[in-house]
């Protein structure tokens, strides 16, 4: 039978942790600004449901689970 400290003592690898994100309309506005340009235009002209696909899909690729997770909720 395991005791606590014998289970105290079993570690546990965890998969390493990311940096924090920038704020980028602090750290860089410009790029900020035409990031929402960009976005402004992609929207344009497609189905609302397309659309949260389409960044569902970048967030795949990009393997950013913060994005995927809005995404799938926000579609």
């Amino acid at each position: 039978m395991s005791t606590a400290q014998d289970i105290a003592q079993d570690t546990v690898e965890y998969a390493p942790e990311h940096a924090p994100r920038l704020n980028w309309a602090e750290h860089s506005p410009e790029v900020y600004k035409a990031m929402i340009r960009l976005d402004t235009a992609a929207r344009r002209g497609l189905d609302p449901k397309l659309y949260e696909l389409v960044k569902i899909r970048a967030s795949q690729v990009n393997h950013c689970a913060f994005c995927l997770d809005m995404h799938t909720k926000d579609a």
